[in-house]
């Protein structure tokens, strides 16, 4: 069987971002070997090759279809999540080996390794589920899964997760209101409402700058990463317009090795250099534009990636990769949908 692959946003980033990697990893062996990984090239080849895969798999396909499955990706994985928790609550803390609770058992992992990784996936379909109400298709259920997901989403204390969550939530109520004026009206609309919010962020930012430090002091881990993203700077200097490639690129004492930056924009940078940066911020940008285009209610989801990305690798999670690309797939179905159905009017 021939397969063609087609141009699009996603097959040129994420081949442009593995060569990128590949030649940050050549940068770093003669620059900073200690902080060069080889294993974790191989996972960048691995994850870019999904990627593709699933776009090229999905993309051509009707916008209903797609829009069933994603809804159904989210509904099983909530249910499977929900039963797990329960197991692990009534008979074992363990299932088939793997921890449901991680470490001292107060944080709810779901089977994986960390709960950042489970929390990022209830993230994702919490919005699933709140675009699906918005569509009004199976409204009861998503506001029940929505409810359960949150709950769970609590059970993993991920603050990232809850934070990631508040972002796409205010990204959702923004765009409801922003596509609620009249067509005709929407930009002056928009626009006016735009500039009174970001008046109300001037007027309260002392009080809301305060909120975001207490909250990021009461974390256990939050005071950790602002003493790790500072180091970001000693890793992207050694190699600032292509990077170090992938690896760890902080110094920790206490275990006495190079660790991750624990943020994705800094771990772009310090692998990548400014030119991953850049291509990182074109994709991103042209993204947007296609999901808004599209159906707006798809960009809330995104959000949601892209927010737990402040303070956690969230592009080096293979859920990541899939829920981007499925719903560029989507935004290009409905587009091409759309396109047909105009040239029929004409």
């Amino acid at each position: 069987m021939n397969m063609r692959f087609s141009k699009s946003d996603v097959f040129y980033y994420v081949t442009s971002f593995v060569v990128l990697m590949f030649l940050g990893y050549l940068i770093g062996q003669l620059v900073a070997p200690e902080q060069s990984s080889r294993t974790g090239l191989y996972t960048w080849v691995y994850l870019g090759t999904i990627a593709i895969l699933v776009y090229e798999g999905l993309h051509r396909c009707e916008y209903e279809y797609l829009n069933k499955m994603i809804f159904i990706f989210a509904a099983v994985a909530i249910i499977f999540q929900l039963l797990l928790y329960e197991y692990s609550i009534n008979v074992s803390i363990r299932f088939l080996g793997a921890r449901l609770w991680f470490r001292s058992g107060r944080r709810y992992s779901g089977g994986a390794p960390n709960p950042h990784q489970v929390a990022l996936m209830f993230c994702v379909i919490f919005f699933i589920f709140l675009r699906r109400m918005y569509q009004r298709k199976n409204f009861v259920f998503c506001v029940l899964a929505a409810g359960a997901t949150f709950f769970l989403l609590q059970k993993t204390e991920s603050a990232t997760g809850i934070m990631s969550v508040a972002l796409g939530t205010i990204t959702y109520v923004y765009l409801l209101i922003i596509n609620s004026f009249d067509k005709r009206k929407r930009l002056p609309y928009s626009a006016l409402f735009t500039i009174t919010l970001a008046m109300v962020l001037v007027v309260f930012y002392d009080k809301i700058s305060a909120f975001i430090v207490r909250w990021i002091k009461n974390d256990s881990n939050g005071e950790g990463r602002l003493s790790i993203f500072s180091t970001f700077g000693d890793a992207f200097w050694k190699s600032p317009i292509f990077g170090l490639g992938p690896g760890g690129h902080s110094w920790s004492n206490s275990l006495g090795k190079y660790i991750e930056l624990h943020n994705t924009y800094l771990e772009v940078g310090a692998a990548t250099g400014s030119v991953g940066l850049l291509l990182l911020f074109v994709f991103t940008y042209r993204t947007v534009k296609k999901l808004y285009k599209a159906d707006w209610s798809l960009i809330p989801i995104m959000v949601a990636l892209y927010a737990f990305g402040f303070s956690g690798f969230a592009m080096r999670r293979l859920i990541y990769w899939t829920v981007l690309c499925f719903i560029v797939a989507i935004s290009d179905s409905l587009l091409r949908e759309k396109e047909a159905y105009n040239d029929n009017r004409i």
